[in-house]
């Protein structure tokens, strides 16, 4: 389970089941070994491929059964690799929780 907040979201029970959904843009990666600001919503995962389109980067991440998009500029440099283990962060301001 996995705990994420929502600056608009309705109240839901703690331990409900909901979806969350972002926009892939808005979604920060980073190595486990990055710092990242405090507040945000976080999961780990794996990163399993790029998608290069110009001057836009889809990467791919693996997160337990389910498989999510992020969104970069194709100039962003990361040191990241397929493979290697990331964290995705986002703002509770960018975050829609639906219920189940």
């Amino acid at each position: 389970m996995r705990i994420l907040t929502a600056s608009n979201a309705k109240p839901e029970p703690n331990g409900a089941p909901a979806h969350c959904l972002v926009r892939p843009e808005r979604i920060t990666i980073a190595s486990l070994k990055d710092p990242m600001a405090d507040g945000m919503n976080r999961v780990t995962g794996r990163l399993t491929r790029r998608l290069f389109s110009g001057h836009w980067t889809t990467l791919f991440v693996q997160l337990g059964d389910q498989e999510v998009r992020v969104g970069l500029p194709s100039s962003a440099t990361m040191e990241i690799g397929e493979g290697d283990e990331v964290v995705l962060a986002w703002s509770p301001d960018h975050t829609i929780i639906l219920a189940t």
